[in-house]
């Protein structure tokens, strides 16, 4: 699945940066995305090294090269942890994490399909478990990458992304790369 997944936002990439369209002026336009994203993380301490989510925006063009926008991403997962008890010895318990970010986002468009993105937040996570205190926990974080758009129609491109996150809440570091594909919408 996820050898599937990276294969696909590959491809996508690749093509995207080979379509050759006519310059368009998305100057004053809306414009709404949204789709699914690979997430990885750096450490072991975040229990897990890849998840599976989704991300959506919107963003304004203030000219032809320059968007501000907000978005929202989110992933969860699950792992099976394993403590040390002087009492009762090993035992395992299923931890179920989810990653919330909320952020404002700059869009600077190089080309017709390509555009280089950065983003700064607020990320929180939320960590539950049977066996312990949920716990919530957040901090600012920053992401920035590239994306590639292959046009769809007039107002619908096909898009594929790749960032990099840079975030660690408290002693978890959920520093990693995100794969994202998508569709945005101009209104």
């Amino acid at each position: 699945m996820k050898n599937k997944l990276i294969l696909t936002i590959l491809v996508t990439l690749i093509l995207g940066m080979t379509i050759n369209v006519s310059a368009a002026n998305y100057k004053d336009e809306l414009e709404g995305y949204g789709g699914l994203s690979y997430y990885t993380f750096d450490e072991d301490k975040v229990g897990e090294d890849s998840s599976v989510g989704f991300f959506t925006g919107i963003r304004k063009w203030n000219s032809d090269k320059l968007a501000f926008g907000a978005e929202f991403n989110y992933t969860s997962y699950d792992f099976e942890a394993v403590e040390y008890d002087g009492f009762y010895g090993l035992y395992y318990y299923n931890v179920d994490v989810s990653l919330i970010g909320l952020l404002g986002t700059l869009t600077y468009k190089l080309s017709d399909n390509i555009s280089l993105n950065g983003a700064l937040g607020y990320y929180s996570y939320d960590v539950d478990s049977y066996e312990l205190d949920s716990d919530s926990e957040s901090d600012l974080g920053i992401k920035f990458g590239i994306e590639t758009a292959m046009p769809l129609s007039t107002n619908m491109d096909f898009v594929g992304k790749i960032s990099y996150r840079v975030l660690e809440i408290e002693d978890a570091d959920f520093d990693g790369l995100e794969l994202s594909t998508g569709f945005t919408v101009r209104f």
